[in-house]
């Protein structure tokens, strides 16, 4: 079997739109509105292969002090053109760990993982 990076016609190289949408609003705590801040995404294994899926970070990095703060966290969706070279950001799935005292939304996730359902 070849390595993924072998077929070609597997790669979505382009531009892909985050913030023309505004799809991603503010979560509390963010410093900037509708700025989505992408981490770790996997393409869509359905029959028309027009999705990314998207991991967004959060206002407060749990990991380590660093610049990618963003200000939705979920899963994005971009969807793509019907070329594949470009798309934009079409929907945000959010995600909300608030602190103690509910003032601070502290979901900050890193990877999103398609998984293809075998029927």
């Amino acid at each position: 079997m070849n390595a993924p990076w072998d077929n070609l016609y597997l790669r979505h190289e382009g531009m892909y739109s985050l913030t023309t949408t505004g799809a991603c609003g503010t979560t509390l705590g963010a410093v900037q509105n509708n700025d989505p801040t992408p981490d770790l995404a996997d393409l869509s294994l359905g029959k028309n292969e027009d999705k990314i899926y998207v991991a967004l970070r959060g206002p407060y990095p749990l990991t380590i002090a660093h610049a990618a703060a963003g200000s939705c966290p979920g899963l994005g969706i971009i969807t793509l053109s019907s070329n594949k070279k470009s798309g934009e950001l079409t929907n945000v799935l959010p995600t909300m760990i608030m602190n103690g005292d509910s003032t601070k939304n502290l979901s900050d996730p890193h990877g999103a993982i398609v998984r293809q359902k075998f029927s």
